[in-house]
């Protein structure tokens, strides 16, 4: 089977769609397949837009500009629940 390469506006909009799909409460199984990858590949994608809101939530930290409760703003905070179980 051809491997499909993604542009990284459908990579984005792909992972908001199963970062929703997450939050109603699917797994992280179940949301991949609904966008249509494997789990492995929503973890590649989702590592590199995680460390990109941290970065930017901790360097407005930083700047006063936001307090440090503030730095999950975009996952919620039962996120990882599933993988502590």
């Amino acid at each position: 089977m051809a491997r499909k390469k993604h542009t990284p506006e459908q990579e984005t909009n792909k992972l908001r769609e199963a970062e929703v799909a997450i939050a109603e409460g699917s797994t992280v199984a179940e949301a991949a397949r609904r966008i249509g990858v494997t789990g492995q590949t929503f973890y590649r994608w989702r590592k590199p837009a995680l460390c990109l809101a941290l970065c930017d939530a901790k360097r407005k930290s930083a700047s006063g500009a936001v307090d440090g409760s503030s730095l999950m703003v975009a996952f919620p905070p039962n996120y990882g629940a599933g993988v502590l179980k």
